[in-house]
């Protein structure tokens, strides 16, 4: 298999979801970053080519656990990364709110974010407390509304789980969920929001 710039490679080791991305390839060595950053320049790194395979078996088909495996080939003209999934896809496949704004998140993704969402929220007709606490201070800064009524940023969302204001936080590429309880003050839960945004920024 030819290791190509562009390609995008994922752990063998399923305890180990890392995405890599190649950006060059000089003497047997390929220059990897992270996709998922927007600050991926930052994270550039280099790696044995040796360390790269085509599939996530060995010739007598047993588990790799160790090096990446190919998830995504470079992209073609026009395709835009999805930073959940970590997929190149056309740019009519992009998730777009209600206010008519773009995400770099694919539609398949966005529909598991709406389900994971979904399972948070509560199934009766009872009326449904807000933390308007908490929302007010993400919406200033920076956190948008998305079809779902949740609040995203860089990737990251947080929203409201039940009636009984309890809310979590999904961290970037899904990697990680955090809940808190009604009892957990604003500015405990504003904070690891900001830190979850962060992450995915760069910062």
């Amino acid at each position: 298999m030819a290791v190509r710039a562009g390609q995008i490679y994922i752990a063998c080791n399923p305890r180990q979801p890392t995405h890599l991305r190649v950006d060059r390839i000089y003497e047997g060595r390929a220059l990897v970053t992270d996709p998922s950053s927007l600050h991926a320049r930052y994270r550039l790194r280099w790696i044995k080519l040796s360390s790269l395979h085509e599939t996530g078996q060995t010739r007598n088909g047993i588990p790799r656990r160790t090096g990446y495996r190919l998830h995504s080939q470079p992209p073609q003209l026009g395709q835009i990364l999805c930073l959940r999934c970590c997929r190149y896809v056309d740019r009519e496949q992009l998730h777009e709110t209600r206010l008519g704004v773009t995400e770099p998140t694919c539609k398949p993704c966005a529909d598991d974010i709406a389900a994971l969402v979904a399972t948070w929220t509560t199934s009766n007709d009872e009326e449904i407390g807000y933390r308007d606490d908490v929302r007010d201070v993400l919406t200033a800064q920076g956190w948008t509304e998305n079809s779902e009524g949740a609040l995203i940023k860089n990737g990251a969302l947080w929203t409201e789980a039940n009636d009984c204001l309890d809310s979590g936080v999904v961290g970037p590429g899904q990697d990680y969920s955090v809940a808190f309880d009604s009892g957990v003050p604003a500015r405990v839960i504003t904070a690891a929001c900001e830190a979850a945004a962060t992450e995915q920024a760069g910062a």
